[in-house]
């Protein structure tokens, strides 16, 4: 439980924008188009991660600028990250896809057959520089979803067939992201062509079963 709890605010993360878009690589970004497409990464993720009042306070005192996104993660020293908003995208990007990517290759595969591998996008993440001049990696949001999906059962990792979002399955029957999808799920499944064949057979079977026994009680 605690595992799951802990993967999801990743999950909201790359839900950030509707699934159904299609969304381009960081690297392909060009012209002032995209800053429309900045500005609503920025806008959703404020109102999904808006940050505490006490971290925004200290944040204001250090003189660290305006802060720009945020994501709760428990293994991030004080609850989360600031983001700038090159940096918000490239990461939205890359939890986005990934997450896809699991749930996309595993939900394929047939049930305990060990998946080879599944590639993850190409992300040139953050160096920070030291006082001395050395450089060392920035460890972020990226790195904390990779470390959460070690912990958990990845082929729960699903996209909802109503509305696209992506959840984790906390039951292996669980079809969709919430109660309202999963009727929708199962209104849809009960009209597809399958049960429709499957309830003419069972309907043949009980007209049968009917004719025999009328059949036999007759004298």
């Amino acid at each position: 439980m605690e595992a799951r709890a802990a993967l999801q605010p990743y999950l909201d993360f790359a839900n950030l924008l509707d699934q159904s878009r299609e969304l381009p690589a960081p690297y392909t970004l060009v012209g002032g188009v995209h800053g429309l497409l900045f500005d609503e990464l920025r806008a959703k993720a404020r109102e999904q991660f808006p940050v505490p009042p006490d971290v925004q306070s200290k944040m204001k005192k250090r003189g660290r600028g305006r802060i720009v996104g945020w994501l709760p993660d428990p293994s991030a020293p004080g609850g989360g990250w600031r983001l700038d908003i090159l940096f918000l995208y490239e990461t939205f990007y890359a939890v986005r896809e990934t997450a896809r990517r699991v749930a996309d290759t595993l939900s394929k595969s047939p049930t305990n057959r060990p998946v080879s591998s599944i590639p993850i996008p190409p992300r040139a993440g953050m160096l920070k520089v030291r006082d001395d001049g050395t450089v060392q990696r920035w460890h972020g949001v990226y790195e904390g979803f990779l470390a959460q999906l070690e912990r958990v059962d990845a082929r729960r990792i699903s996209r909802c067939p109503i509305c696209g979002k992506l959840y984790y399955a906390w039951r292996s029957d669980k079809g969709a992201c919430s109660p309202k999808c999963c009727n929708n799920w199962n209104v849809l499944k009960s009209r597809s062509p399958e049960k429709a064949t499957q309830y003419k057979i069972s309907r043949i079977r009980e007209a049968e079963a009917r004719v025999k026994n009328t059949e036999s009680s007759s004298p």
